[in-house]
Formats: C-alpha cells, sequence, structure tokens
C-alpha cells in the first residue's frame, strides 16, 4: 500500500511556548516524522571549547607582570550555563582571561584555549600564571575551540521524513534547536466481524 500522505500529518510542539526546555518523550516515542527537519542555526551555534581551560588573546600571549607571565581571571563560562564574570578585575595592566570547561562558551573577545594542567591560580586574586616547568604549546586563532556549525552545518537536514523517533532521534532533536515537528497522525484500526466465522465457545 502506498505511503501515508505528509498532508495526514500533525505538528507537535517540542519546547514549551515561554520556556526552551524539551518536552517529554513519551509523547513522541515510535511516532513518525512526515517532513525533513532542518537545523536551521547549525551546532554548535557558537564557539566552544574542546577541553577544560583558560581563553586568551593572542594580542596578550607573551605579556609580562614583573618578570611573569601572569593574567587576571575575568570569569568562567561552563557548558549549558550563561558566563559568571567577576566585578573586580583586580590590576588593569594585567590582561584577563577566561576560565572555560568543555563545551562551554568561548566569548568572540578571545581567541584560543590552552588545557587548565598548564597553569596555576592563585585563588586570593584569580591571577593566572604558567606552572612551572610546563611548555604550552604555540598559541593560534582557534586553537581548542569549536566553531559554530562544525558538528552540524547550518540549514542542514539533520532527520528525514519517515524517521520513527526513539530516544537517540529526540536526543538530535534537541540539538537541531526545533521548536516542533511534523509527524504523521496515529491510525485508528477497527475490527467487525461478520458472517459464521467466529462462533462463540462451545
Amino acid at each position: 500500500s502506498p505511503p501515508p500522505s505528509p498532508s495526514s500529518s500533525i505538528t507537535i510542539p517540542l519546547r514549551g511556548e515561554k520556556t526552551n526546555t524539551l518536552l517529554l518523550a513519551s509523547t513522541l516515542n515510535n511516532r513518525v516524522i512526515s517532513h525533513d527537519v532542518v537545523c536551521e542555526k547549525g551546532y554548535p551555534i557558537y564557539r566552544t571549547s574542546i577541553l577544560d581551560g583558560y581563553a586568551f588573546r593572542l594580542t596578550d600571549w607573551g605579556f609580562k607582570t614583573e618578570g611573569e607571565q601572569a593574567w587576571i581571571v575575568d570569569g568562567y563560562n561552563r557548558a549549558g550555563e550563561r558566563g559568571v564574570y567577576n566585578k573586580d578585575k583586580g590590576n588593569i595592566n594585567t590582561p584577563s582571561c577566561r576560565y572555560v570547561t568543555t563545551g562551554g562558551r568561548v566569548p568572540d573577545e578571545y581567541d584560543f584555549v590552552l588545557p587548565i594542567e598548564l597553569f596555576q591560580i592563585n585563588s586570593s586574586t584569580n591571577v593566572v600564571k604558567i606552572s612551572s616547568g610546563a611548555r604550552p604549546p604555540t598559541p593560534s586563532k582557534d586553537l581548542n575551540v569549536r566553531l559554530p556549525g562544525s558538528d552540524i552545518p547550518r540549514k542542514s537536514v539533520v532527520l528525514c521524513s519517515g524517521q520513527i523517533i526513539n530516544n537517540v532521534v529526540m536526543g538530535l532533536l534537541s540539538t537541531s534547536g526545533a521548536r516542533e515537528v511534523r509527524v504523521y497522525q496515529r491510525l485508528v484500526v477497527g475490527v467487525m466481524s461478520t458472517g459464521s466465522e467466529v462462533r462463540d465457545v462451545g
């Protein structure tokens, strides 16, 4: 028999009207997608770090403070969270850096990220210095940074019509940023028996 027409599909919201929270998968489990799902903005949608470390500017690399390389930590960005910024940035003559975790957003003002293991921090002053004996690599633009759209290019199809929704597909729907999905309506089946083919027991 021919497949159902897309005109027989319905739209199911994936996220709340006022929030970006993904709705329960139970409402979509085993439903069949009727239209291709496109990732409009790409993924990730902004620059993110591929490791736990500190983000620096190329122009600040090589800055000397009393004979030592030093930076003031101006805040931290953790994956999935908004950045938290330090109001007191200390000595304005000391360049700044940003602590970022794996998957955390790397602000556009910073050029590259180096792993946290290469540095030591003074918790009372928020000043970061290169650890004794550490040999940081030569920095370059976007070193250890995942660029926007590097995982899923902008405007690319992430799920095709006919895909059955399961937990893995729900993850892709969440990643794509889709706010709704078109699915085929469930079939309604009725059983009607006629004639003498069915008899009472006995």
